[in-house]
């Protein structure tokens, strides 16, 4: 059979032609009832299944030009609505000739079984007649706006008040009017008062339709932004009722798990419940039943297997949100989190990795401190040998060398003194990392005092002016290892000055969470390209013959520094000198 089905709502129309094409009839389509009775005029038509509420020409006035044609009064006419429900709305629409009212929502199984006795009762020619069938124009006029007038809402209780008192009035008007003729002229006068009391009210009726078709629109229009935002964000909307069954579920949930709607509410738990990860089924289903029963909020992860079998991860979320009857329902929303938990998985990995590589260094350079200690220890004996025996060898028979011999043997002990020097510093650089620092709590002006008594022949020697910034914080650190980084410090701004008279400045400032030191010169300074490289292993800016020093110095400064927590560095100009500054944390390392 061909179907007319007429709605203004495109859902409604897909659902309704989903069912009945699915049910073997083919459907015809309009949105309104003047586009309706166009199709109507120029189609052969079986039924007619139409909405009431609609723009143009709605449903009821559709049925009344239907059942007025003398071609098309024949057809069974259905209304299928959500907004005129009351028993008055039903007599009105079975007065204008419909054969069915059905209220939404309806079960699709019962809807079909609704329309197939429809269908049967009209082949069998045993459509009940028409309950007293409006015939003049003027009362179905009348009728129609009282349909309307009665989806007022509590304004209509106002209207229907005013409207029972008016007729009380004229009730004791016409009393009067049978008692007291001679009081004609107060008569008049109380029905021109009435009469003017209606006009107010019939207008202040008119404005009210006149609100309620706005509100009307302002609702529609709503529904229609709706529908836009929930068909263009990336997330699904879903909604349930009390029983768990998928009622509504965005459009977009076919691109993310490959099933359309239509599939989700036919296929029920066969389709979702069915399809979630075994792993992950028992933790759903518990949130989701304590979301139904309690109305706590539901916010799980899941994998979901989707319709071309690939495993996808979702997040899901939802409220309860209670009907009117008392029961919860579910309001939702999921997400696609596929590519964040895979990021996830390779970020774990990663770090994973992170933490073996930072092992294996850590082990490897623990094993090269080991090796260069023992290497550097080792080779200290023979070293002692070669100076004692070149020194005892100048001693004993340096009288009878040659020039060209002496000046050999003065070549040996010169560089054994220096490799002797090279191997105390690896030893020394060797011991940061080998030995625990020892903290203790340590006055600076102290110590510092202690490094100038031992640099003094240095100092006096090349008379320099080290001034030292009066009251120095108490800190807690290596006593030992901090000295010794001042004494390398002071020690290279006595070493690398060339002016007549050298000047070494050594003062503090602190912050919430760290002293800073520097040690600050006017010597021949540091290009800045090398700012970075002098804090490397046994690197030399200056000549040899110039410049005693090994060129570890630095490096041990650095990693006593950060053994501490802090860090070092350097601000310099070719000329103009150095200032070397490094940090000690107020709050100590942990080991």
């Amino acid at each position: 059979m061909k179907i007319l089905i007429v709605d203004d709502n495109d859902e409604n129309l897909y659902l309704l032609e989903s069912l009945l094409t699915g049910k073997g009839h083919e459907v015809v389509s309009a949105s309104n009832g003047a586009e309706a009775l166009e199709k109507l005029r120029g189609d052969s038509i079986g039924m007619i299944i139409s909405d009431i509420f609609m723009p143009k020409m709605d449903g009821f006035q559709l049925c009344r030009e239907c059942k007025q044609d003398d071609g098309l009064r024949e057809i069974p006419f259905v209304f299928y609505t959500a907004i005129y429900t009351d028993k008055k709305d039903e007599e009105f629409a079975l007065r204008l000739g419909a054969d069915k009212i059905i209220v939404k929502p309806v079960d699709p199984e019962r809807f079909t079984e609704l329309l197939e006795g429809v269908i049967a009762n009209s082949k069998k020619g045993s459509l009940p007649p028409s309950r007293a069938p409006i015939g003049e124009e003027a009362v179905y006029l009348k009728e129609y706006s009282e349909r309307l007038i009665r989806k007022l809402e509590q304004k209509v209780q106002e209207l229907e008040k005013e409207v029972a008192q008016r007729k009380l009035a004229e009730e004791e008007l016409k009393a009067i009017n049978e008692t007291l003729e001679q009081r004609v002229a107060e008569r008049t006068a109380l029905a021109e008062r009435r009469t003017e009391e209606l006009t107010r009210s019939n207008a202040e009726l008119e404005a009210e339709v006149s609100e309620r078709k706005q509100a009307e629109q302002a609702v529609r229009k709503s529904e229609e932004r709706y529908r836009s935002l929930v068909a263009n964000i990336p997330d699904v909307v879903w909604t349930t009722d009390s029983e768990g069954n998928t009622s509504f579920i965005s459009p977009n949930v076919e691109q993310i798990y490959g099933y359309t709607p239509q599939e989700i509410y036919e296929g029920g738990d066969r389709v979702w419940f069915g399809r979630i990860h075994p792993d992950d089924i028992e933790k759903v289903k518990k949130a989701y039943e304590t979301l139904l029963a309690k109305g706590k909020k539901y916010d799980v992860e899941y994998r979901i297997k989707r319709k071309d079998g690939r495993w996808i991860w979702l997040h899901d979320r939802a409220i309860a949100t209670r009907e009117e009857a008392g029961q919860l329902h579910a309001d939702g929303v999921f997400s696609d989190i596929t590519e964040r938990k895979r990021a996830e998985e390779d970020l774990k990995a990663l770090n994973e990795s992170l933490e073996q590589r930072s092992e294996e260094l850590a082990r490897s350079n623990a094993e090269l401190e080991d090796f260069t200690y023992v290497v550097s220890h080792d080779l200290k004996e023979p070293l002692r040998g070669i100076e004692a025996f070149s020194g005892f060898l100048a001693a004993d028979y340096g009288d009878r060398l040659n020039e060209k011999g002496q000046e050999y043997i003065s070549v040996l002990r010169g560089n054994a003194v220096r490799m002797s020097a090279l191997i105390e510093d690896l030893l020394q650089l060797s011991r940061v990392g080998r030995v625990q620092q020892e903290y203790a709590t340590v006055a600076v002006d102290s110590l510092l005092g202690s490094a100038r008594r031992d640099l003094q022949f240095a100092l006096e020697e090349k008379k320099v002016d080290l001034r030292i910034q009066p009251d120095l914080p108490t800190i807690t650190c290596d006593e030992v290892r901090i000295k010794q980084v001042f004494t390398n410090l002071i020690s290279n701004a006595i070493k690398f000055n060339d002016k007549q008279q050298p000047v070494v400045e050594i003062a503090c400032h602190e912050d919430e969470t760290a002293y800073t030191f520097s040690v600050r010169d006017n010597g021949i300074g540091i290009d800045k390209r090398y700012h970075e490289k002098i804090f490397g292993i046994f690197q030399r800016l200056g000549p040899r013959e110039g410049y005693e020093g090994t060129g570890a110095g630095l490096t041990i400064c650095r990693k006593i520094v950060e053994a501490h927590g802090g860090k070092i560095w350097v601000e310099s100009k070719v000329g103009e000198g150095s200032t070397f500054s490094f940090t000690i944390p107020k709050t100590r390392r942990q080991e």
